[in-house]
């Protein structure tokens, strides 16, 4: 005997009005931010780590570089035009600056943002600015562990909150980046709250 909650289910699947998806699904993919991709350039110390973490959380992770324009044509453009859903990244200059403009051009924003840059061999600067959470996610951690905070912070469910901005400073852990510079940055749709 079908249950009412199969009989409703099967009837919107028949019909082609949705596809079928259990109802715990549903209630599931409410609680959570719905991710798209996490974009990572693991070209960098600081990119392995953060795809790694953000695996361990089961987010959908691509590997990018400084070309990501065959992720654009196959996998974001059409999907953004149809169901604008969140991606987040930690990539070099390149692709930050580019989704940053087509995410306006798709209703969608830069919620957070920070950059990642080696000062004098010595020191890592963090500029910081997006969500309280999100900031205090990437600066609380040891030095060198900013981008598993990061990965944390994104498998959480909630990404609104009140904005601040942080810059600081940290001994370097490990080897410098080569001096390039590298952002974080998540992207949601503009009208979600934050």
């Amino acid at each position: 005997m079908i249950g009412r909650r199969g009989f409703m289910g099967l009837g919107l699947a028949v019909a082609g009005a949705v596809p079928f998806v259990p109802l715990g699904t549903l209630a599931f993919a409410a609680r959570e931010q719905p991710f798209l991709a996490v974009l990572a350039d693991r070209r960098f110390r600081a990119g392995e780590l953060f795809a790694r973490q953000a695996e361990a959380h089961g987010l959908p992770v691509e590997s990018i570089g400084d070309d990501f324009s065959r992720f654009w044509a196959e996998r974001l453009h059409g999907r953004w035009q149809n169901l604008p859903l969140g991606l987040a990244g930690l990539t070099t200059f390149g692709p930050f600056i580019c989704l940053q403009q087509l995410a306006r051009d798709h209703g969608m924003k830069m919620l957070y943002q920070g950059k990642h840059r080696t000062l004098d061999n010595r020191l890592s600067e963090h500029v910081l600015q997006g969500p309280a959470h999100l900031v205090e996610a990437v600066s609380g951690g040891r030095a060198g562990e900013w981008p598993l905070g990061f990965a944390q912070s994104l498998a959480g469910s909630a990404h609104a909150g009140a904005a601040c901005t942080k810059t600081l400073c940290v001994p370097m852990a490990g080897t410098p980046e080569d001096g390039v510079p590298l952002y974080s940055w998540l992207i949601v749709p503009r009208t979600r709250q934050a």
